[in-house]
């Protein structure tokens, strides 16, 4: 069997921001723009002014079988572990995936005159 690569979002709000997590933050959201967010390795963590919510999204490859599960725990983790690190209190993780082998490639049909 070969690797599965998963697309995963976490999705949640943030909590008991201290006011020095805050004000970083805020001098950061430039740079962390939904708009610019891709699904990496690293993983893209993206909010906005509001200090409400965020959403990471994760490139998660899974060796050998598929793994849903593995996947969702995998993004979770490196979620938690980034904004624990960033001191950011956080609550209602909500993690979806996507397998990128069930999404169907749609070729260009050639013109043949």
């Amino acid at each position: 069997m070969t690797a599965t690569e998963y697309r995963v979002t976490v999705r949640g709000k943030f909590d008991g921001l201290s006011d020095s997590a805050r004000a970083r933050l805020l001098a950061e959201v430039d740079a962390h723009d939904l708009l610019a967010a891709a699904f990496t390795e690293v993983g893209t963590f993206t909010y906005d002014r509001t200090l409400l919510a965020f959403t990471f999204r994760y490139a998660v490859t899974v060796p050998d079988v598929p793994d849903e599960k593995r996947a969702l725990a995998t993004a979770r983790g490196r979620a938690v572990e980034s904004l624990e690190d960033q001191a950011c209190g956080y609550r209602d993780l909500d993690l979806s995936a996507t397998n990128m082998n069930d999404i169907p490639i749609r070729r260009k049909h050639q013109n043949r005159s």
